[in-house]
Protein backbone atom coordinates (compact mmCIF):
# COMPACT_ATOMS: atom_id res chain seq x y z
CA UNK A 1 0.00 0.00 0.00
CA UNK A 2 1.07 3.27 -0.93
CA UNK A 3 1.15 5.89 1.92
CA UNK A 4 1.04 9.55 0.94
CA UNK A 5 4.11 11.66 3.47
CA UNK A 6 2.37 15.22 4.17
CA UNK A 7 5.26 17.57 4.80
CA UNK A 8 6.00 18.98 8.25
CA UNK A 9 5.42 22.44 8.66
CA UNK A 10 5.58 23.28 12.05
CA UNK A 11 9.43 22.13 12.35
CA UNK A 12 10.68 23.38 15.81
CA UNK A 13 13.18 26.52 15.04
CA UNK A 14 17.15 26.11 16.18
CA UNK A 15 19.11 29.22 18.17
CA UNK A 16 18.48 32.66 18.18
CA UNK A 17 17.15 35.32 15.73
CA UNK A 18 19.55 37.95 15.32
CA UNK A 19 17.57 40.28 17.37
CA UNK A 20 17.05 38.10 19.52
CA UNK A 21 20.60 37.86 20.32
CA UNK A 22 21.30 41.27 20.11
CA UNK A 23 18.41 42.21 22.82
CA UNK A 24 20.12 39.44 25.50
CA UNK A 25 23.69 41.05 24.69
CA UNK A 26 21.61 44.72 25.11
CA UNK A 27 20.57 43.23 28.59
CA UNK A 28 23.75 41.74 29.87
CA UNK A 29 25.80 45.15 28.96
CA UNK A 30 23.51 46.97 31.43
CA UNK A 31 23.72 44.18 33.89
CA UNK A 32 27.26 44.52 33.94
CA UNK A 33 27.30 48.42 33.80
CA UNK A 34 25.10 48.38 36.57
CA UNK A 35 27.00 45.68 38.40
CA UNK A 36 30.59 47.03 37.71
CA UNK A 37 30.06 50.20 40.68
CA UNK A 38 29.23 47.67 43.30
CA UNK A 39 32.32 45.19 42.68
CA UNK A 40 34.35 47.73 42.69
CA UNK A 41 33.00 49.21 45.92
CA UNK A 42 33.54 45.74 47.23
CA UNK A 43 36.87 45.82 46.31
CA UNK A 44 38.01 49.02 47.66
CA UNK A 45 36.47 47.90 50.91
CA UNK A 46 38.32 44.92 50.68
CA UNK A 47 41.33 46.79 50.14
CA UNK A 48 40.68 49.41 53.02
CA UNK A 49 40.16 46.81 55.46
CA UNK A 50 43.35 45.86 54.47
CA UNK A 51 45.41 48.69 55.04
CA UNK A 52 44.04 48.82 58.11
CA UNK A 53 44.83 45.30 59.73
CA UNK A 54 48.59 46.80 57.83
CA UNK A 55 48.43 49.49 60.44
CA UNK A 56 47.30 47.52 63.29
CA UNK A 57 49.97 45.04 62.72
CA UNK A 58 52.39 47.89 62.56
CA UNK A 59 51.00 49.25 65.58
CA UNK A 60 51.49 45.49 67.59
CA UNK A 61 55.23 45.77 66.56
CA UNK A 62 55.92 49.27 67.64
CA UNK A 63 54.31 48.50 70.89
CA UNK A 64 56.19 45.12 71.17
CA UNK A 65 59.36 46.82 70.72
CA UNK A 66 58.33 49.57 73.31
CA UNK A 67 57.28 47.02 75.77
CA UNK A 68 60.61 46.75 77.59
CA UNK A 69 62.13 49.92 76.60
CA UNK A 70 59.10 52.25 78.28
CA UNK A 71 59.99 54.38 75.20
CA UNK A 72 58.97 54.27 71.00
CA UNK A 73 61.60 53.92 68.56
CA UNK A 74 62.86 57.11 67.42
CA UNK A 75 61.64 57.97 63.66
CA UNK A 76 64.60 58.49 62.34
CA UNK A 77 68.28 58.53 63.68
CA UNK A 78 70.59 61.00 61.60
CA UNK A 79 73.93 60.34 63.34
CA UNK A 80 76.30 60.34 60.33
CA UNK A 81 73.85 60.83 57.86
CA UNK A 82 72.82 56.93 58.03
CA UNK A 83 69.05 57.75 58.12
CA UNK A 84 68.47 54.60 60.20
CA UNK A 85 64.33 54.24 59.72
CA UNK A 86 61.60 53.30 62.84
CA UNK A 87 60.82 50.19 60.44
CA UNK A 88 63.97 48.88 60.63
CA UNK A 89 63.82 48.30 63.83
CA UNK A 90 60.73 47.00 64.08
CA UNK A 91 61.24 44.10 61.55
CA UNK A 92 61.78 41.17 64.12
CA UNK A 93 58.39 41.88 65.54
CA UNK A 94 56.93 41.65 62.16
CA UNK A 95 58.75 38.19 61.57
CA UNK A 96 61.28 39.76 59.41
CA UNK A 97 64.39 38.56 62.00
CA UNK A 98 66.56 37.07 59.14
CA UNK A 99 66.35 40.78 57.28
CA UNK A 100 66.82 42.66 60.88
CA UNK A 101 69.77 40.16 61.46
CA UNK A 102 71.19 40.92 58.09
CA UNK A 103 70.87 44.78 58.39
CA UNK A 104 74.14 46.95 58.99
CA UNK A 105 73.38 49.36 61.68
CA UNK A 106 77.06 50.86 61.50
CA UNK A 107 76.63 51.92 58.30
CA UNK A 108 74.06 53.52 55.93
CA UNK A 109 70.47 52.66 55.15
CA UNK A 110 71.65 52.78 51.79
CA UNK A 111 75.21 51.63 51.54
CA UNK A 112 76.46 49.10 48.88
CA UNK A 113 79.13 47.90 51.37
CA UNK A 114 78.76 44.23 51.38
CA UNK A 115 77.89 42.17 55.21
CA UNK A 116 80.19 39.21 54.35
CA UNK A 117 77.07 37.20 52.94
CA UNK A 118 76.84 38.63 49.72
CA UNK A 119 74.34 41.45 51.24
CA UNK A 120 74.64 45.11 51.60
CA UNK A 121 71.64 47.41 53.51
CA UNK A 122 71.24 49.03 49.78
CA UNK A 123 70.49 45.62 48.84
CA UNK A 124 68.08 44.51 52.02
CA UNK A 125 66.66 47.89 51.44
CA UNK A 126 64.81 46.36 47.87
CA UNK A 127 63.13 43.89 49.79
CA UNK A 128 59.55 44.19 48.80
CA UNK A 129 57.40 43.77 52.61
CA UNK A 130 53.50 43.65 52.36
CA UNK A 131 53.00 45.01 55.67
CA UNK A 132 54.13 48.75 54.76
CA UNK A 133 52.14 48.58 51.26
CA UNK A 134 48.64 49.41 50.80
CA UNK A 135 46.68 47.51 48.78
CA UNK A 136 45.24 50.51 46.82
CA UNK A 137 48.66 52.12 46.23
CA UNK A 138 49.76 51.89 42.99
CA UNK A 139 53.35 52.19 44.11
CA UNK A 140 55.56 49.41 42.44
CA UNK A 141 58.93 51.16 43.25
CA UNK A 142 61.40 48.47 45.45
CA UNK A 143 61.30 48.94 49.12
CA UNK A 144 58.21 51.18 48.70
CA UNK A 145 56.23 51.96 52.28
CA UNK A 146 52.67 53.44 52.41
CA UNK A 147 53.33 54.31 55.74
CA UNK A 148 55.24 57.51 57.41
CA UNK A 149 55.96 57.58 61.45
CA UNK A 150 54.31 61.30 62.34
CA UNK A 151 57.39 63.28 63.98
CA UNK A 152 55.34 66.29 64.94
CA UNK A 153 53.81 69.09 63.26
CA UNK A 154 54.43 73.40 63.86
CA UNK A 155 50.05 73.73 62.95
CA UNK A 156 49.97 74.45 66.76
CA UNK A 157 52.56 77.19 66.19
CA UNK A 158 55.66 75.31 67.60
CA UNK A 159 58.57 76.15 65.54
CA UNK A 160 59.35 73.96 62.26
CA UNK A 161 62.65 72.60 63.56
CA UNK A 162 63.98 69.85 65.06
CA UNK A 163 65.56 70.92 68.09
CA UNK A 164 64.18 69.59 71.27
CA UNK A 165 61.12 70.93 72.23
CA UNK A 166 60.47 72.26 68.10
CA UNK A 167 57.63 71.50 65.77
CA UNK A 168 59.13 69.02 63.98
CA UNK A 169 59.86 66.66 67.69
CA UNK A 170 56.70 66.72 69.20
CA UNK A 171 55.11 63.94 68.12
CA UNK A 172 56.16 59.73 68.63
CA UNK A 173 58.34 58.88 66.12
CA UNK A 174 61.15 61.55 66.43
CA UNK A 175 64.30 61.80 64.58
CA UNK A 176 67.38 61.60 66.96
CA UNK A 177 70.91 62.78 66.49
CA UNK A 178 69.82 65.60 63.98
CA UNK A 179 72.71 68.28 62.94
CA UNK A 180 70.69 71.15 65.26
CA UNK A 181 72.07 72.76 68.42
CA UNK A 182 69.46 70.88 70.67
CA UNK A 183 68.66 67.61 68.72
CA UNK A 184 67.13 64.60 70.93
CA UNK A 185 69.43 61.75 71.28
CA UNK A 186 66.14 58.45 72.30
CA UNK A 187 63.05 58.20 71.18
CA UNK A 188 59.83 59.18 73.27
CA UNK A 189 59.37 57.68 76.33
CA UNK A 190 55.32 57.13 77.26
CA UNK A 191 56.06 59.55 80.73
CA UNK A 192 56.49 62.25 77.46
CA UNK A 193 52.93 61.62 76.29
CA UNK A 194 50.69 63.74 78.19
CA UNK A 195 48.15 64.15 75.84
CA UNK A 196 47.85 60.69 75.57
CA UNK A 197 48.04 58.13 73.49
CA UNK A 198 44.81 57.78 72.29
CA UNK A 199 44.63 61.17 70.25
CA UNK A 200 48.56 61.17 69.27
CA UNK A 201 49.23 60.04 66.18
CA UNK A 202 51.73 57.50 65.76
CA UNK A 203 52.08 55.88 61.72
CA UNK A 204 49.89 57.60 58.94
CA UNK A 205 49.18 56.79 54.73
CA UNK A 206 51.46 58.76 52.94
CA UNK A 207 50.74 57.12 49.33
CA UNK A 208 51.51 59.99 47.10
CA UNK A 209 52.95 59.54 43.82
CA UNK A 210 55.03 62.32 43.09
CA UNK A 211 59.56 61.40 43.41
CA UNK A 212 60.79 61.17 45.92
CA UNK A 213 58.85 57.88 46.86
CA UNK A 214 59.23 56.91 50.53
CA UNK A 215 61.22 54.12 51.49
CA UNK A 216 60.68 51.87 54.44
CA UNK A 217 64.46 51.88 55.31
CA UNK A 218 65.27 55.13 55.12
CA UNK A 219 64.33 57.36 57.96
CA UNK A 220 64.45 60.16 56.20
CA UNK A 221 61.76 59.59 53.69
CA UNK A 222 59.32 57.79 55.44
CA UNK A 223 58.94 60.04 58.91
CA UNK A 224 56.46 62.95 58.03
CA UNK A 225 54.98 66.12 59.68
CA UNK A 226 51.38 66.88 59.57
CA UNK A 227 51.54 70.38 58.06
CA UNK A 228 48.64 69.99 55.44
CA UNK A 229 44.93 68.72 55.54
CA UNK A 230 44.18 65.12 54.73
CA UNK A 231 44.59 64.49 50.41
CA UNK A 232 45.47 68.03 49.99
CA UNK A 233 47.97 67.67 47.15
CA UNK A 234 46.36 69.59 43.93
CA UNK A 235 49.59 68.67 41.34
CA UNK A 236 52.89 67.15 40.83
CA UNK A 237 54.47 70.31 41.75
CA UNK A 238 52.45 70.34 45.38
CA UNK A 239 54.29 68.66 47.86
CA UNK A 240 51.03 67.81 50.21
CA UNK A 241 51.21 64.06 49.80
CA UNK A 242 54.17 64.29 51.57
CA UNK A 243 53.53 66.59 54.88
CA UNK A 244 50.17 64.87 55.91
CA UNK A 245 48.10 62.20 55.57
CA UNK A 246 47.73 61.27 51.98
CA UNK A 247 45.91 58.16 50.28
CA UNK A 248 44.08 56.58 47.12
CA UNK A 249 41.23 55.96 49.71
CA UNK A 250 38.09 57.53 48.87
CA UNK A 251 37.11 60.58 51.16
CA UNK A 252 39.91 60.19 53.41
CA UNK A 253 43.10 58.26 55.11
CA UNK A 254 43.77 55.84 57.82
CA UNK A 255 46.29 56.96 60.96
CA UNK A 256 47.23 54.73 63.78
CA UNK A 257 47.59 56.31 67.24
CA UNK A 258 49.87 55.66 69.95
CA UNK A 259 47.17 53.46 71.81
CA UNK A 260 47.34 51.22 68.71
CA UNK A 261 43.73 51.90 67.25
CA UNK A 262 44.07 52.68 63.91
CA UNK A 263 40.66 55.20 62.53
CA UNK A 264 39.87 56.62 59.18
CA UNK A 265 39.80 60.61 59.18
CA UNK A 266 37.96 62.26 56.50
CA UNK A 267 39.41 65.07 53.94
CA UNK A 268 37.03 67.51 55.66
CA UNK A 269 39.49 67.11 59.07
CA UNK A 270 40.09 70.79 60.20
CA UNK A 271 43.77 71.58 60.25
CA UNK A 272 43.79 72.45 63.85
CA UNK A 273 42.35 69.04 65.07
CA UNK A 274 44.97 67.41 62.86
CA UNK A 275 47.96 69.79 64.34
CA UNK A 276 46.87 69.00 67.57
CA UNK A 277 46.62 64.85 66.74
CA UNK A 278 50.37 65.36 65.78
CA UNK A 279 51.49 66.50 69.63
CA UNK A 280 52.08 64.12 72.38
CA UNK A 281 52.09 67.32 75.13
CA UNK A 282 50.70 70.15 73.58
CA UNK A 283 48.01 70.34 75.76
CA UNK A 284 45.45 71.68 72.84
CA UNK A 285 41.74 70.10 73.31
CA UNK A 286 40.39 67.33 70.52
CA UNK A 287 36.90 67.13 70.21
CA UNK A 288 35.57 64.55 67.97
CA UNK A 289 35.70 60.52 67.26
CA UNK A 290 39.01 59.83 66.23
Amino acid sequence: MHVQQIPFAGRAKSGFTLIELLVVIAVMSVLMALMLPAVQQVRESARRTQCKNNLHQLGVALHSFAADRQRFPPGADYKNSWNHAWTTRILPFLDQNALYNSYQWDQAWDDVTSNGSDESNAHLATTKLASFLCPSSTRIASGATDYSGCYGTSLTGLNPGYNFEDGWEAGLLVPINANTERPRTKGVAFGEITDGTSVTFLVVECTGERPPIPLWANGASNCLPIETGINAMTDDSDESDLTSIYSFHVGGGHALFGDGRVSFLSDSTDLQVLGALATRAGGEPVQGGF
